[in-house]
C-alpha cells in the first residue's frame, strides 16, 4: 500500500498486484481511505492491528508515568515491558492467550509469578 501522504492520514492509497514469475503487474487500484473502512467494517473480516503502534502508544504513557516520583520502580521495567509486549503476541496462537500473556507482566513486576488464568499459569522463566 502506498500513501499519498506520510503517516495515518492520507486520503488516498494505491495497491498494487504484481506477477512474481513474470515480474508484470497484474492490477493497481487507487481508493479513497474511507471506501477501505467500509470495507473492513464488515463482520466477515478480522483486523489485525500493528503491534507497533500498539507499543509506542503504550510506550508514550508509560514514558509520561515514570515522571512521577511515586513510579521510579517502574522505569527499570520499561524495556522489559516493551519486549513482552512483542513476546506475548508472537508467542500465542489465540487471543485470549495473548490477553493471559500480556496482563502477567503485572504480577511479574511484583515479583508474583504464579497467575489466575488458565491460558497463562505461570512464568516461562527458571525459577
Amino acid at each position: 500500500m502506498r500513501a499519498d501522504s506520510p503517516g495515518h492520514s492520507a486520503k488516498y492509497g494505491s495497491y498494487t498486484l504484481m506477477h512474481m514469475d513474470s515480474n508484470s503487474i497484474v492490477d493497481l487500484q487507487l481508493v479513497q481511505s474511507n471506501e477501505i473502512q467500509k470495507y473492513l467494517s464488515k463482520r466477515s473480516i478480522t483486523q489485525y492491528y500493528d503491534l507497533w503502534h500498539f507499543e509506542k502508544g503504550l510506550s508514550k504513557k508509560l514514558e509520561k508515568l515514570v515522571q512521577n516520583k511515586d513510579c521510579g520502580v517502574l522505569k527499570k521495567w520499561l524495556c522489559s515491558i516493551k519486549n513482552h509486549v512483542y513476546w506475548s503476541a508472537t508467542s500465542s496462537t489465540s487471543g485470549p492467550e495473548k490477553v493471559a500473556k500480556w496482563t502477567s507482566i503485572v504480577n511479574h513486576i511484583q515479583n508474583v509469578h504464579l497467575h489466575e488464568n488458565p491460558l497463562f499459569p505461570k512464568c516461562q522463566h527458571p525459577d
